[in-house]
């Protein structure tokens, strides 16, 4: 590095320098859930369990989330986060209208609507970035307006604290 004088200088760095200081948890569709046409459902997570690929993860030092209840994700910490949610339809019937939610305390703050015509499996992703305060619960709702389709396991809500 050099220094405000141009003078060259070494500086160590220890193992903290290298630590991700950004807690998250992807919240994991645990099995799969019809929906038919004109119902909806909320994304159900499986529990958390960092050593199961099918189980819900989390990287953080327990303090800035919780399951409120199996579809809501607790925020325990204020601040800024960056929420990403990622759909995973199959089994879709013909002409189908998927609208998946993202929900902050019960109402809606982003919405992806999707047209899926006779497709047999579709993704729907998207991100939000918005400032939590502690308490506040997440959850993602699929809603199949005109034909029914599938939430497969695996579909995933992730939150991370960016600031």
């Amino acid at each position: 590095m050099i220094n405000g004088s141009e003078n060259v200088v070494k500086g160590e760095l220890g193992t903290a320098a290298f630590k991700d200081e950004f807690p998250r948890i992807i919240a994991r569709q645990g099995a799969d859930a019809a929906i038919t046409s004109g119902n909806n459902s909320d994304l159900v997570f499986a529990a958390i369990d960092n050593a199961s690929a099918t189980g819900s993860f989390v990287q953080d030092d327990a303090t800035n989330y919780s399951f409120d209840d199996p579809s809501d994700v607790l925020i325990e910490t204020a601040g800024i986060y960056r929420l990403d949610v990622s759909v995973y339809l199959t089994s879709i019937g013909n002409n189908a209208v998927a609208t998946v939610s993202l929900r902050k305390n019960g109402s809606d703050i982003a919405v992806a609507i999707r047209s899926k015509s006779s497709n047999a499996t579709s993704m729907v992703s998207f991100y939000w970035a918005e400032k939590l305060a502690a308490q506040d619960v997440i959850s993602v709702n699929v809603a199949m307006d005109t034909a029914g389709a599938t939430i497969t396991a695996g579909s995933a809500l992730e939150v991370r604290k960016i600031a």
